[in-house]
């Protein structure tokens, strides 16, 4: 079905009392050219390559986040437990199990379970589990709380000599003759060859002064954390509802229940309805824990603008103007994404391009199924600001079947491999790639 299906059946509930999304009417003029390109760029296979994209990235991101929890020792509340993903229909259920193998492919970290199952691993559903037909747990997701993970990080660079300057307004970029040359602040002047604008949602008011634009809009999104201090038989483990699309985690005397979109600008009222939503869904998961927790005086409500990029890759390296990068427009995976994204723009800030063009050209390969069998040849090579990937594709009689060469700004390089995988896949077809790694019948005698 896709993303766009799902898309357009939350669409189709604005404005009800129970719908997760919401769009101001005064809004859409300013999302119609953004919205456009979201939906162009949610068809189902472009959903899939997308997403195969993000989770590599992801799962880089998750290795480097354990590395720097161990090293440094960082305590942020985190589990290993993985998410529970519930689905309260069996054709649903089937399709995201589909949907994940394709992505995933056969691995170990995601685990199919049944109704009983389900409620083994996580009791605290007991309640509800005529409603459940199962769960899909993928084992390796971790969670944690960003908030203490960012200030353990903050704390570290300060150790370290690190300069870190808070409450501070940025009021112009300088250039000189198209390179960054300093920051202008209303504390300081700064003087800086590389600067990175990664301000969220707000990134593309900075960008619009220096006469760049990229298609990144804020979505507004809510959550509610409650107090779970001295309950008992609390949940264990972070769950999503597939069916109400909201997000329940676990922390320590305490639960958060996160969702929603609201498409309205950077208007920064609290809206009632989205209150009303949030805990509706969490008694629907949790009806015993509901009970306990509502109307808590402790329960913190909580809002931030997500920078939605028009097809959900972020942006990632260089722009147009010489020492100005970019890292932002990960919409709701900022912290999932968070450490992958700052290592893979280091590498390009000092220099070290060898791993983004490796990435690139792995993530062809990833996206095709093919490996190193394939008699496939992907080359990605970054000069200056762009980057540009060639492919080659062979017979087993050593004929030329396929010859691509595409480029992009570089900070772009996931959307570069996304849209030639496309091609290739379109040009050659998926059965006649996996046939190309079925080399029995090919003779090697020179």
């Amino acid at each position: 079905m896709g993303i766009i299906n799902d898309f357009l059946s939350i669409l189709s509930g604005v404005g009800k009392k129970d719908s997760p999304m919401s769009l101001s009417p005064g809004a859409i003029p300013s999302y119609l050219s953004w919205g456009l390109r979201f939906i162009l760029n949610s068809t189902s296979s472009r959903f899939e390559r997308i997403s195969k994209n993000i989770f590599y990235l992801a799962k880089y991101s998750k290795d480097l986040t354990e590395k720097i929890r161990n090293s440094e020792e960082f305590s942020y509340e985190e589990s290993t437990e993985g998410t529970l993903k519930l689905f309260r229909e069996a054709e649903r259920l089937q399709k995201a199990i589909d949907l994940s193998n394709r992505i995933y492919g056969e691995s170990n970290s995601i685990e199919v379970l049944n109704q009983k199952q389900t409620i083994e691993l996580e009791p605290a559903l007991n309640k509800v589990r005529r409603g459940l037909v199962g769960a899909i747990h993928y084992k390796d997701d971790e969670i944690g709380d960003a908030y203490k993970f960012c200030k353990s990080l903050e704390e570290s660079i300060r150790n370290k000599g690190g300069r870190i300057l808070v409450n501070t307004n940025i009021k112009k970029i300088l250039l000189n003759k198209r390179k960054v040359n300093s920051v202008v602040t209303d504390r300081a002047v700064l003087r800086a060859k590389r600067v990175v604008i990664c301000a969220g949602s707000w990134s593309p008011i900075i960008l619009k002064e220096l006469g760049l634009k990229i298609p990144v809009k804020p979505v507004k999104g809510y959550s509610l954390t409650y107090s779970t201090a001295g309950l008992k038989n609390t949940p264990n483990l972070s769950v999503i509802d597939e069916s109400i699309h909201i997000a329940i985690t676990p922390y320590k005397n305490r639960i958060r229940v996160a969702g929603t979109a609201e498409f309205v600008g950077f208007n920064d009222e609290v809206h009632p309805k989205r209150i009303t939503y949030l805990n509706s869904k969490l008694n629907e998961v949790y009806p015993s824990l509901f009970s306990k927790v509502q109307g808590d005086e402790d329960t913190q409500v909580w809002f931030g603008f997500r920078p939605m990029s028009a097809d959900g890759l972020p942006f990632i390296g260089e722009t147009k103007i010489e020492g100005l990068y970019l890292n932002t427009g990960h919409g709701h995976l900022g912290w999932t994404l968070a450490m992958g994204s700052a290592n893979l723009l280091a590498d390009q800030m000092i220099n070290e391009e060898t791993e983004i063009e490796s990435l690139t050209e792995r993530q062809v390969l990833r996206s095709i199924n093919a490996n190193c069998n394939s008699p496939i040849s992907v080359y990605a090579k970054i000069t200056e600001n762009m980057i540009s990937l060639k492919c080659e594709i062979f017979d087993h009689d050593g004929s030329k079947i396929f010859s691509k060469q595409i480029e992009d700004v570089k900070n772009r390089y996931l959307k570069i491999a996304t849209t030639l995988s496309e091609t290739i896949l379109n040009d050659i077809g998926q059965d006649k790639i996996n046939k190309l790694d079925e080399l029995n019948d090919f003779d090697y005698t020179p």
